[in-house]
């Protein structure tokens, strides 16, 4: 490729030519592995080479009119191949095969770490592609893949050049970078020749930060919460490989710094991973858009050998069916669709009115309530009956208590009411404690001022907070599961739909246009809200944001849906925790081990008792210390003895005849035999 022709491609990642929004790229989408239309089935095992796969793959776009050139990828192939042109030349027998392990990276690891990639790790690993853009849902190890890769890019191009070889690592946030880096630090641990001493110079954990004595450098950044945030700390940053991982929930401003930077260095390969946010973002665009250069790969979480169909019971159990096929067959999504889809919607419709419901004693109760100052207390009574061996959620009757005068005076008076009349002072009241912290107390103190009537309001009154933590108990392995509280109620509610468990009268499907000066609030039925209620964005931790317009009803009807589940199904609760406000950042555990402790116990590929025995062997077996004189603010991992063999003196190619810089290599190590000399890599 000319310089010419690698500058414009440059140029059009770096945004100079970007996609133009509103172009639907889907319809010109053919992915190389096809899982929807294969009903998601795992692969196991390719069967051919992925090359001549992902070649013919590329022709047959070409020949379909979907793409402007036969192959689009800047890439040589298999990295193997390389080493195949040595076959004919002046190396004995051995200094060959020793030269393909070094060339191969599965290989390399295998024999450095003795770690075996699976099938589609070995395909990112051994794909040259400049370009590699990883859709992949949760636990398929593209964490342990791309953190290889970045151990081996490093050992076979350090002190290749006049300057020394840099790896950056982005991530939303500083322990999803320290992950990756822990990571490292891992395999680093279980080779003998990265573990020879002097080889590392400095090994940092804040920041992140591993530097070898033969020049080659990895340093870690996050882009934090905010847009711009730390985007000045990665701005001036060099790099010859960079690795941006969960891409989708990195700020825009950061990823527009990364493409400064490879625009100022056209070698620089970029390999970004993430699971679909379920909004099209750069991702979704380097993916569907093949003009852009990037090697796409998807894997579903099913490729995982530690994926079961317990793990699937799981999940499915406990995440939406929008939720499951974003974060565990990487799908992207509908844009178009809400949260909750429009043909579920469309199925909760039935025919009855509110003036036909009446209470049956076999049925529970739950009341929910939606407190605002401004856009009055909007209060659903939901029943759940059992049909068919199926418990339906029924909405038997709604009021919205309009501002006005004393309006919270009035609206429990409603709600007290309404207790009478469908729970007979035995139904569960689930309000937002975000406006009825007042008046929850007032109810509750109605049990101290009125025992004789035994309303047991103290009991039964639950304020939820949205911006907190609920705690509850896994159906399936009985552990406990933290999630963001309005997230569980939300996906809570659209499981009951997608499951065909929610009916609602057909008053509440309106088509009212919305205009906050003229409309009231009444007149927009649940299932409108509904239709019009969406995720605007996520956190970096994949928490989402959902639009807050119209969705006072629905709101209240969710929290009497969450009820229900918490009260009354299988989903038992060990505690009802709702005491710690739910922050953007990440614990010491990773977010999904966190939230599911028996996919962590069952994936063998995250070892967290190697990593963490290693990071024991590090702070107390080379007594760390503090260097606070030369690195302040940094905090230093002193006198380790991980690193690579450096060759001090120069040498001259067999291959090129010219003089050389001294290069990171083996030293009395072969594969095959007991190799004696020394040789630069």
């Amino acid at each position: 490729m000319s310089d010419e022709k690698e500058e414009q491609r440059i140029i059009s990642i770096d945004g100079e030519k970007p996609i133009k929004i509103g172009i639907d790229h889907s319809e010109s989408y053919m992915p190389m592995d096809d899982y929807k239309a294969n009903g998601y089935k795992p692969i196991i095992k390719r069967d051919c080479h992925f090359c001549k796969k992902c070649v013919n793959h590329y022709k047959d776009m070409y020949e379909s009119g979907l793409t402007s050139e036969p192959f689009m990828p800047t890439c040589e192939g298999d990295y193997r191949l390389l080493a195949k042109k040595l076959e004919s030349s002046d190396l004995s027998d051995e200094e060959v095969e020793h030269y393909k392990v070094i060339q191969d990276p599965v290989a390399w690891a295998k024999f450095e770490f003795d770690w075996e990639a699976r099938w589609y790790q070995q395909e990112i690993m051994r794909c040259s592609s400049q370009f590699k853009a990883i859709r992949a849902g949760r636990r398929v190890g593209k964490t342990e893949a791309m953190s290889v890769l970045a151990l081996w890019k490093l050992f076979t191009n350090g002190g290749l050049t006049n300057r020394q070889f840099e790896i950056l690592v982005l991530a939303p946030y500083q322990p999803q970078v320290a992950k990756i880096f822990d990571t490292m630090r891992d395999f680093i641990g279980r080779s003998t020749t990265l573990n020879m001493p002097g080889m590392i110079k400095r090994n940092v954990l804040n920041p992140q930060m591993i530097e070898f004595s033969s020049g080659g450098v990895i340093r870690g950044w996050s882009s934090g919460a905010h847009s711009g945030a730390k985007s000045d700390k990665v701005r001036g940053q060099d790099a010859d490989f960079i690795i941006m991982d969960e891409v989708d929930y990195i700020n825009d401003s950061d990823i527009e710094v990364i493409m400064a930077i490879m625009a100022s260095h056209p070698t620089c390969e970029l390999i970004v991973s993430s699971t679909p946010t379920g909004i099209r973002k750069k991702l979704y665009n380097w993916c569907y858009d093949k003009s852009q250069g990037f090697k796409e790969f998807w894997f579903i979480s099913a490729e995982s050998p530690s994926w079961t169909p317990k793990v699937d019971h799981m999940f499915k159990q406990n995440y939406s069916k929008t939720g499951y096929d974003r974060e565990f067959l990487a799908e992207f999504g509908d844009e178009a669709e809400g949260v909750f889809r429009s043909e579920d919607v469309n199925r909760s419709l039935s025919d009855y009115t509110y003036e036909d419901c009446v209470p049956h004693i076999e049925s529970k109760y739950v009341i929910g309530v939606d407190w605002g100052k401004t856009t009055g207390t909007h209060i659903v009574v939901t029943e759940a009956m059992n049909l068919d061996d199926k418990t339906i959620y029924k909405a038997v009757e709604k009021h919205i208590i309009r501002t006005q005068e004393f309006q919270q005076i009035e609206a429990i008076k409603k709600i007290m009411d309404l207790d009478k009349k469908w729970g007979n002072q035995t139904a569960y009241i689930y309000v937002d404690a975000g406006y009825g912290h007042v008046q929850v107390e007032m109810m509750w103190k109605y049990d101290v001022d009125y025992p004789q009537e035994r309303t047991r309001y103290k009991e039964r009154v639950k304020p939820i907070t949205m911006n907190t933590n609920i705690e509850i108990s896994d159906p399936v392995s009985g552990l406990p599961i933290k999630k963001p509280v309005k997230q569980f109620m939300v996906d809570a509610s659209c499981r009951a739909v997608e499951m065909r468990q929610v009916i609602f009268p057909a008053s509440e499907d309106t088509t009212t246009r919305i205009v906050p000066s003229e409309i009231p609030f009444a007149d927009i039925g649940i299932l409108q809200q509904m239709r019009n209620f969406k995720i605007i964005k996520y956190s970096p931790t994949g928490v989402p944001t959902y639009s807050q317009d119209y969705e006072h009803t629905l709101t209240a009807w969710m929290l009497a849906i969450m009820g229900h589940v918490l009260e009354f199904s299988d989903m038992k609760k060990i505690e009802y925790i709702m005491d710690v406000a739910y922050s953007l950042g990440f614990s010491s555990d990773s977010d999904q081990e966190h939230q599911f402790p028996e996919l962590a116990k069952l994936d063998k590929e995250v070892e967290l008792e190697e990593a963490k025995a290693f990071q024991k062997k590090v702070q107390e077996d080379l007594k760390p210390q503090k260097r606070s004189d030369e690195d302040q603010g940094e905090t230093l991992i002193e006198g380790s003895d991980i690193g690579l063999y450096v060759s001090r003196r120069q040498t001259v190619s067999r291959t090129r005849g010219e003089s050389v810089k001294p290069r990171m290599g083996y030293y009395g190590k072969s594969p095959r035999s007991n190799y004696r000399g020394r040789r630069n890599i």
